[in-house]
């Protein structure tokens, strides 16, 4: 069996390899994936992070940390990609499922941590928030970490 460390990196590299290397292949596969990543691409192009216009009129109607992390990371390759616009989440997935293990593990035996974590893992509706570019695997990650924050 494994001790802890060993469990969690476990979850850490079998996480990663479960959602990062994927996030890029496909073409943004709903409306609401290009809708927010036009704020980004609004927000690099114009030079205004705080309230980017598009058309003559503003286009950001959701609080703008996940269109501030798509903007910072799509620095490094110079454009807004299905990657760099897809990475905000994933990032926050994985954020969120390090500390879920850290906060079942101190609480129960590793293999409860590593069976819960690897449920987390495999669930269909998380895993679909973790590689797509919408607000809520980051809204959703910020609130359980919080929450296993405050436990504390």
């Amino acid at each position: 069996m494994l001790d802890k460390k060993q469990a969690f990196w476990f979850i850490a590299l079998l996480s990663i390899l479960v959602i990062l290397p994927f996030i890029g292949e496909t073409i943004f596969y709903s409306k609401g994936e290009p809708r927010e990543a036009i704020v980004a691409v609004s927000m690099l192009e114009s030079g205004n992070w705080i309230l980017p216009v598009n058309y003559g009129t503003d286009i950001a109607y959701k609080p703008p940390f996940l269109y501030w992390c798509i903007a910072a990371f799509s620095l490094i390759p110079g454009e807004v990609t299905e990657f760099t616009s897809r990475l905000p989440s994933a990032l926050s997935f994985l954020a969120m499922q390090m500390v879920f293990f850290w906060f079942v593990a101190k609480r129960k035996d590793t293999q409860t941590a590593v069976l819960t974590s690897l449920l987390l893992l495999t669930s269909f509706e998380v895993h679909r928030a973790a590689v797509a570019c919408r607000i809520d695997m980051l809204q959703v990650s910020l609130i359980v970490i919080s929450l296993c924050l405050l436990f504390r």
